[in-house]
């Protein structure tokens, strides 16, 4: 701050005044503060860093940098650029000290980091040619250096395959179609990428002829889900599979890709079918296969009825599981209340004329028979072992009072008599009725029903003719020969 004044001098003869004289005053002196430190730095071999520091203080203020405590010629301002850097300069410290005429204050130390200069990607192994058979896999593999981290990808026959991002790609199993296919790879890092040499994979016909190597399928239960896998070996894969006869079990499919069979069955029966595997070079195999699909145990569900009141409508339905619906039911002993009657679909309807409690049993027959068909309990596969054809089978097992089923059909026959050996004979009305012609004789079912058997010239057979019976399959020869009986097929 600066202030002038005059001054004047005085005595009893006058006064004078002298020139004015200026004050000057100046602000006191401020040391040095440091308001911003420099910040370390990282760079790559061969470049520069700079450093900065930012301070206040009463000027001038004079700085000097210093790398490792040694101060450097000429580093003399609020910022310092190195020259190149090299690898012996990684974790060097910088400070800077800063001065005015008060005193002087040193900054905080930056680090500086060096990295090593990024080096294009070179191939050190080159990918070799793969030759394999059809079918099976090949794997190609590079060697590469480089700045870390290296990235791959790799071309079939100049393009990209999506995923194949690995040192080592391992192909899809082979076909015919990959033969004579070239293989590279491009190799990349932060300073560049390199292209391989093509690898050229080569692929052999199998010499295994195509065959289906399963030689039998689990059987199977209605309303149970059902998987099996079919297997074959040989030819070029990848295989197609399908059927080229027969039927699989209703509600089961085979997938043609692999060759899986699937589903849940809904009919019970053997069913016999042809399985055609394909390769892909167009060659065929097939396999004939047989699937036995059993039905559900048959079992009545309905536990209790209810009340029901003299003189009111009653209703209630008899309910089963298993077997092969529709189901037939019937009162096996007791009875109905008095006024109520029990369908054959189960229904009990009708108005009770009695009061009191009735016991009864009913059964069910998980079957449909044709009309005027006998009702048999049980059905069963035929386990006796008879020579000779299926038709004899059937009817000796007619002659043990069940009914046959072959494959997913059911047969009965209807009131015809059973060997003597087995019961009361089927009889229709009180006459005994027998004809021994191949079913094919009769054009249609009412033929059949309508059919004299006596015009035959045979005698009537079993207990009817008061023949004695000798052994179950004599019994049959003797009597029934290679011939049948009417049929009742049941579907």
């Amino acid at each position: 701050m600066e202030r002038s004044s005059p001054s004047w001098v005085s005595n009893s003869t006058g006064s004078i005044t002298s020139n004015a004289a200026t004050l000057t005053v100046s602000a006191a002196a401020v040391p040095p503060s440091i308001t911003t430190q420099p910040a370390s730095q990282t760079v790559t071999a061969g470049l520069t860093a700079t450093f900065t520091v930012g301070a206040t203080g009463t000027t001038p203020l004079t700085y000097q940098w210093k790398k490792n405590g040694t101060a450097m010629a000429g580093a003399t301002s609020s910022s310092y650029t190195t020259l190149a850097t090299t690898s012996s300069d990684n974790g060097a410290q910088f400070t800077v000290v800063v001065s005015n005429s008060t005193g002087s204050i040193t900054s905080n130390a930056a680090t500086l980091t060096v990295s090593a200069a990024a080096v294009p990607p070179s191939i050190t192994t080159q990918p070799a040619s793969q030759t394999v058979t059809a079918g099976l896999t090949a794997t190609f593999t590079v060697g590469a250096t480089g700045t870390t981290p290296l990235t791959y990808q790799w071309k079939k026959n100049g393009t990209a395959m999506a995923g194949a991002t690995s040192s080592s790609y391992t192909t899809l199993a082979t076909t015919s179609s990959d033969n004579g296919a070239q293989f590279t790879v491009a190799v990349s890092d932060s300073a560049g990428s390199v292209t391989s040499n093509a690898a050229t994979l080569t692929v052999n016909p199998s010499s295994q002829p195509l065959q289906i190597t399963t030689s039998s399928l689990p059987g199977g239960q209605m309303q149970t889900s059902y998987t099996t896998s079919l297997q074959a070996t040989g030819g070029t894969a990848p295989y197609t599979w399908s059927v080229i006869s027969g039927q699989l079990p209703n509600g089961v499919s085979l997938s043609p890709a692999n060759g899986t069979m699937t589903g849940t069955p809904t009919l019970a029966g053997t069913f016999t079918f042809s399985i055609q595997v394909k390769d892909n070079s167009g060659v065929a195999a097939s396999a004939a296969f047989s699937i036995d699909i059993t039905a559900a145990p048959l079992a009545i569900s309905t536990t209790s009825l209810p009340a029901g009141t003299d003189g009111q409508g009653y209703s209630a339905q008899l309910n089963a599981t298993g077997g092969t619906a529709p189901y037939t039911w019937s009162v096996a002993s007791g009875g109905l209340p008095v006024g109520l009657t029990l369908s054959s679909s189960g229904a009990i309807s009708g108005v009770p004329s009695a009061a009191g409690t009735s016991t009864f049993t009913v059964k069910t027959d998980g079957r449909q028979p044709a009309d005027g068909a006998a009702k048999l309990d049980h059905f069963h596969q035929c386990k006796h072992r008879v020579r000779g054809n299926w038709e004899r089978r059937l009817l000796l097992c007619f002659a043990h009072g069940f009914g046959f089923q072959r494959g997913h059909q059911r047969f009965t026959l209807p009131d015809y008599p059973a060997c003597g050996e087995c019961g009361e004979p089927w009889r229709h009305g009180d006459r005994p009725r027998w004809n021994i012609q191949q079913p094919s004789y009769f054009r249609s079912r009412e033929q059949a029903d309508h059919h004299d058997p006596r015009r035959d010239g045979r005698e009537p057979c079993g207990v009817h003719c008061g023949t004695q019976m000798g052994s179950e399959d004599r019994w049959v020869e003797q009597h029934l020969g290679n011939r049948v009986g009417i049929l009742r097929q049941l579907h």
